[in-house]
């Protein structure tokens, strides 16, 4: 009886162990079977396609979907190539027919549609423009210093409705200005004098204030650079550190945007495009164009940082998520006071169903168009000089035009 016993209990196991084994395999047979779809064709979970020259995606929609998120600053400054899908495809080629120079970002929906250079970057060492090419954003950066105003607002370190005349009495009309109007353009400032022997970034900001003052209607939009230099000395006022240091701790530390470049510092920095003049349109790499230290230094919070396509997103995205200062001080801030005739506020163009702004330095240029959640955006930099055949503005309104439907007028 033991013996039967022992019999049963041993073919138990063995039957438990075969029926153990049959059903690790079927899910193994499951795993290991290919799907419908190929590996570039899109999925019902991601909606996205990447093909052969993108970033390097593994074939899963979720693999796919996280090597175009455009949340991801990885994504963003990893130097891949992304042409994502037919989608991406059919912007490449626009970009392509247009005859442009520098590099250029697609975000539709927070998924990175195309990230590529255009051109060269070095035309003499053959370096092609790429997503990590650094250009200077010129008045782009106007935005950037309007954020940090805003950043000290919440701080309690200034109010945007203090009168310039608290912080340079010595401005003739200081007392009828106030910080929010200097952000909108329409504080009537000018300077009487233009800078040219600036030899140092500590002569610049003795030299605005001497040679600024009150000269336009207060109120009314008037396109003035001296509106940030100021305020970018009123930043080194209230933090009591130079604007430079400022921008760095607060992009560079609470942004976490890495490897940018002030103007100090590109002779050094491999990423940075040499700036060519092609204004004819047709010899793109001709002549190289150049800047002196003062051209550099009067541009003090107004277009002397240089950066790439995917860092200026970054920029955007965290300030229009409210990441950067609250939704409600972001709506403050670019909202312009309607007496001012402009839609012009702190570096972008508030057209109520996208944003815009435009920088040009040198011969760099750069444009960018959103939308007002920043999920959808063009961004492009160049290194050409092409204001008479307006191929980036152009390129720029097509490339919103096939993204949203929207025709861009700023």
């Amino acid at each position: 009886m033991k013996h039967k016993r022992r019999h049963r209990i041993i073919l138990g196991w063995f039957v438990l162990f075969l029926m153990l084994g049959v059903v690790w395999g079927a899910s193994q047979f499951v795993k290991e079977t290919p799907s419908n779809a190929s590996a570039n064709e899109p999925t019902a979970a991601s909606g996205t396609t990447t093909s052969s020259t993108t970033s390097t995606a593994a074939s899963s929609s979720s693999a796919t979907s996280s090597a175009t998120d455009a949340t991801v600053y990885a994504n963003l400054t990893n130097g891949q190539t992304v042409v994502a899908g037919n989608e991406g495809t059919d912007y490449d080629q626009i970009v392509q027919k247009s005859g442009f120079y520098g590099s250029v970002l697609v975000v539709h929906n927070g998924q990175i549609k195309l990230s590529k250079g255009y051109g060269n970057a070095d035309n003499a060492k053959q370096i092609a423009n790429s997503p990590t090419t650094l250009y200077n954003i010129g008045s782009t950066q106007k935005g950037m210093t309007g954020t940090l105003i805003m950043q000290a607002a919440e701080e309690g370190k200034l109010a945007l409705s203090d009168k310039l005349s608290k912080y340079y009495p010595q401005i003739a009309g200081s007392d009828q200005v106030t910080l929010k109007m200097m952000l909108d353009m329409a504080s009537g400032l000018q300077l009487t004098n233009s800078p040219k022997n600036l030899a140092k970034d500590s002569d610049a900001l003795p030299f605005f204030t001497a040679n600024a003052a009150v000269k336009n209607t207060v109120g009314k939009f008037d396109y003035q650079p001296i509106n940030f230099n100021l305020l970018a000395g009123i930043l080194e006022k209230v933090y009591q550190q130079n604007y430079y240091t400022i921008f760095d701790n607060y992009y560079g530390t609470k942004a976490g945007i890495t490897n940018y470049s002030f103007y100090q510092n590109i002779a050094n920095n491999p990423n940075v495009a040499v700036p060519y003049s092609n204004n004819d349109g047709t010899t793109p790499y001709g002549t190289i164009t150049t800047e002196s230290a003062n051209d550099y230094i009067k541009e003090l919070g107004t277009g002397n940082v240089f950066m790439s396509t995917g860092q200026l997103y970054r920029y955007y995205s965290l300030l229009l998520s409210g990441q950067l200062i609250s939704a409600a001080d972001v709506k403050t801030l670019q909202t312009p006071e309607e007496a001012s005739g402009a839609p012009y506020a702190s570096g972008l163009y508030n057209e109520k169903t996208y944003y815009a702004s435009h920088g040009q330095e040198l011969t760099y240029e750069t444009y960018v168009a959103l939308s007002p959640d920043g999920q959808t955006a063009v961004i492009i930099a160049s290194n050409q000089d092409q204001d008479k055949t307006k191929i980036d503005r152009t390129l720029l309104t097509d490339l919103y035009k096939e993204l949203t439907g929207v025709t861009l007028d700023f």
